[in-house]
């Protein structure tokens, strides 16, 4: 890239050299796209997913999260959390026989297996976050 820009210019080919420094800034981009943001997107923000949640969760009732806390969230929302580390809890908690919706990471969720997804469904996804609702039997799901 460099090394063409210069060859170009020295051989009094500005067409060249500057078609030669459009072709890296393109080569750039579309290496940034492949390799630099895909593992930047677990960091994006929750500002969407929050607020779907916030309109889907009762007055005062708390953002329930398995796993790690995601601050941002609660930012959003102006909610108290309640954090579920144990996958038992977590069982326990989806065996409920109301509407109850809980935040995860991807990656926690595909841990889970087969389990997590006969008992929930997926209400919206942002970045590497998942919300997710019960399958509760009450509901005739």
């Amino acid at each position: 890239g460099v090394a063409a820009y210069i060859w170009f210019f020295r051989q009094k080919k500005r067409k060249a050299a500057f078609l030669s420094i459009g072709a890296m800034v393109v080569l750039l981009m579309v290496s940034c796209v492949h390799w630099v943001f895909p593992p930047l997107n677990p960091y994006r923000s929750s500002k969407t997913l929050s607020l779907q949640l916030d309109i889907l969760l009762k007055p005062g009732e708390d953002v329930v999260f398995f796993g790690n806390l995601k601050e941002s969230v609660l930012f959003y929302t102006d909610r108290r959390a309640r954090v579920i580390r144990e996958k038992e809890d977590l069982f326990h908690y989806l065996a409920s026989t109301k509407r109850v919706y809980f935040l995860i990471d991807e990656r926690r969720y595909r841990k889970l297996g087969e389990g997590i997804q006969v008992a929930t469904e997926v209400v919206a996804r942002e970045g590497q976050k998942m919300l997710l609702v019960n399958r509760s039997k009450r509901q005739g799901r």
